[in-house]
Order: structure tokens, then C-alpha cells, then sequence
């Protein structure tokens, strides 16, 4: 049986699925010899780190999808603590099912 909590719960998963796991990493990166950034004004490039396996992965972001992957990226936080209270409400509907079958 779903509590009125779990449903809503639920309910905040399913309107947070549009989101990114990892974090986003700026980089400032050189490209070549003849090139300003070696005087010291590197190239900005974003990157979602993550984990595949046990390994660390860099995937690039386009500048132009910066601000929509950071708020996919909130999405992802936001996920993970309504996971932990969802967690929480299954344990104790967990305690009242078993309590009452004794």
C-alpha cells in the first residue's frame, strides 16, 4: 500500500527525470602553438564528469548548453533527496507492515 507521502514523492521523481548525473567541470584548455592561449588566455570548455564503470568519463557540454545542463544538473541533486525521504517512508511503511502481521 503507497501513502499519500510515497505517492507524492513519486509524483517529484517523475517530474525531475530530465537530469544529468555528475558534475560539470570547466576547463581552460590549450590548442596550439600559434595560438593566444598560450599566453595564458586558455579556451573555456565545459565537461560533465562522470563515472562508466569504475572509470572517470569527460563528456563536452557546448557553451550554448551550459545553463540548461546546470539546471539538468539540479534536477540531479534534487532527485537524489527525494530518493533519501522516499528511502525513509518505505522503511517505516516497511515497520508498519510487519508490525501488523505479528
Amino acid at each position: 500500500m503507497v501513502s499519500k507521502g510515497q505517492d507524492r514523492l513519486c509524483r517529484e521523481i517523475m517530474a525531475n527525470l530530465d537530469f544529468l548525473e555528475g558534475s560539470l567541470v570547466l576547463y581552460r584548455l590549450k590548442c596550439g602553438k600559434h595560438c593566444t592561449c598560450n599566453d595564458g588566455n586558455r579556451h573555456p570548455k565545459w565537461f560533465l564528469s562522470t563515472k562508466d564503470k569504475g572509470r572517470t568519463k569527460n563528456y563536452y557540454i557546448p557553451v550554448a548548453a551550459v545553463t540548461y545542463a546546470q539546471a539538468m544538473h539540479r534536477r540531479y541533486q534534487r532527485l537524489l533527496a527525494i530518493l533519501k525521504k522516499l528511502s525513509r517512508a518505505n522503511y517505516k511503511a516497511l515497520m508498519a507492515r510487519t508490525a501488523s502481521s505479528r
